[in-house]
């Protein structure tokens, strides 16, 4: 038996409705006082995945029906509407992981 970790400095969001497209992700926040991530940010109509350290190994989406519940590698988010949109994501407690997208 194996183990391992990975240390998450940065979770960005990356996607065709994000400010940087598939080419580079747009920086999240962590907010201390929340636990959590989060990013005011202008999107396109398009989608979007979450992924950690500006790289693919550690990235998440959200299976089919979207539930606001992001799964490890899931199918991309989508965003129906451009506009500036509040994005967050709670990984606090592991198995209960949770996003939101609102638009403002």
């Amino acid at each position: 038996m194996t183990w391992s970790n990975t240390k998450i400095d940065t979770w960005g969001i990356i996607g065709s409705a994000t400010p940087g497209g598939w080419g580079g992700s747009t920086a999240m926040t962590y907010d201390i006082a929340g636990n959590f991530w989060i990013l005011t940010t202008n999107l396109t109509a398009g989608e979007l995945k979450f992924r950690a350290n500006n790289d693919w190994p550690i990235n998440f989406g959200d299976n089919a029906p979207a539930d606001g519940k992001p799964e490890y590698g899931g199918d991309n988010i989508p965003i129906a509407a451009a506009g500036n949109y509040t994005i967050t994501l709670d990984i606090g407690i592991a198995g209960n992981y949770a996003y939101s997208i609102r638009r403002n």
